[in-house]
């Protein structure tokens, strides 16, 4: 089956490694791996030691401690307190930023006035769509992908050409559990649906979010392709981390679990005993491919950077989720009331 994605092994190797700093030194930054040495990664640094293409060589984050661990656990010795800093004296070619969501619009657009070719950025882009807007425009020219971190799964790229193909035939409906707020969390299945079956046209919140958060934990659904409507339910109270994408098709079944780190299939089958209608039968489960998406989005960053091409994930779909998830969170302060997209 053809692949999906653009992170294959460099056509030409660069003369010398990439530059990579990280700006905001905490879990996904660094902290969900284990100490080097390493055999897969989650996270940015982990992503840069494992491509043999970058080299990691500065970090900032003004909480001394985190900076002081993380330089410690990466073998980074440049470390700045001030993230202006780093920019001022380190030539650096790939960015990552990985700071809490209110500083992306700040520290990004201080970043674009050096001579930064390449950044690799934390999703959600910003709480406000105007910002991460403009953030397309003034980033215009530079390889810039947001960090939905399952564009870079391949086993999602081969399930996007199994829905195209029509394996499964259309879509009936589908139902999201997730875990915490619609922007930080539910947005990852808004893109990862994006992805693999098209765009929302709208759609209503169905749970009440207080005026003034800027994220909300909320039910709420989208319609995807004019008639397929997709349910999302909020697991708040729940003592454990969901994400769970349930699809159900005219001809089978596909449920994406354990964070996507599995996939379930179901083909329809002839009910055997009574034979007067056809079930849903497991077909397989397939452990799909989630170690190292961020060594394959850097990868994948580094062939842009040296060849063209856009990464799996921009910033236009960065910010088109995050045009989805305020909407949302807006129609949730807004009694409620259904919306067009």
């Amino acid at each position: 089956m053809q692949e999906l994605f653009k992170n294959e092994p460099l056509n030409k190797k660069p003369n010398k490694k990439f530059r990579a700093a990280i700006i905001g030194c905490g879990n996904i930054a660094g902290g969900y791996d284990p100490p080097p040495p390493l055999e897969w990664s989650v996270t940015h640094a982990g992503g840069y030691l494992l491509c043999p293409d970058t080299e990691l060589i500065a970090a900032a984050d003004r909480d001394e401690k985190a900076l002081l661990d993380f330089g410690s656990k990466w073998s980074v010795n440049k470390l700045y307190a001030d993230y202006r800093e780093l920019l001022e004296e380190e030539k650096v070619d790939i960015l990552s930023i990985c700071l809490p969501t209110e500083y992306h619009y700040r520290v990004f657009k201080d970043a674009l006035n050096y001579d930064i070719d390449a950044f690799f950025i934390e999703k959600p882009l910003s709480y406000n769509f105007e910002e991460a807007e403009e953030l397309i425009k003034i980033s215009e020219g530079k390889v810039a992908a947001v960090n939905y971190f399952r564009r870079w799964n391949p086993s999602f790229g081969r399930l996007k050409q199994e829905f195209g193909e029509g394996r499964y035939g259309r879509i009936v409906k589908a139902q999201v559990f997730y875990t915490k707020g619609v922007i930080h969390n539910a947005s990852h299945a808004i893109d990862l649906l994006r992805y693999l079956v098209g765009e929302p046209s709208g759609g209503r919140c169905i749970s009440e979010i207080p005026a003034g958060a800027e994220d909300g934990e909320a039910d709420f659904y989208l319609d995807f392709n004019g008639d397929t409507r997709v349910y999302f339910v909020n697991t708040q109270g729940c003592g454990y981390n969901i994400f769970e994408i349930d699809i159900l098709a005219e001809r089978g079944r596909v449920s994406i679990k354990q964070r996507g780190q599995q996939i379930e299939r179901f083909d329809v089958i002839e009910e055997p005993f009574y034979k007067k209608f056809d079930i849903i039968e497991e077909e397989m489960v397939e452990e799909t491919e989630w170690r190292n998406c961020t060594t394959r989005a850097i990868t994948e960053i580094v062939n842009c950077r040296l060849h063209g091409g856009s990464p799996s994930c921009t910033m236009v779909d960065g910010v088109r989720a995050l045009e989805i998830s305020l909407v949302v969170v807006e129609s949730g302060r807004s009694d409620c009331q259904a919306f067009q997209l």
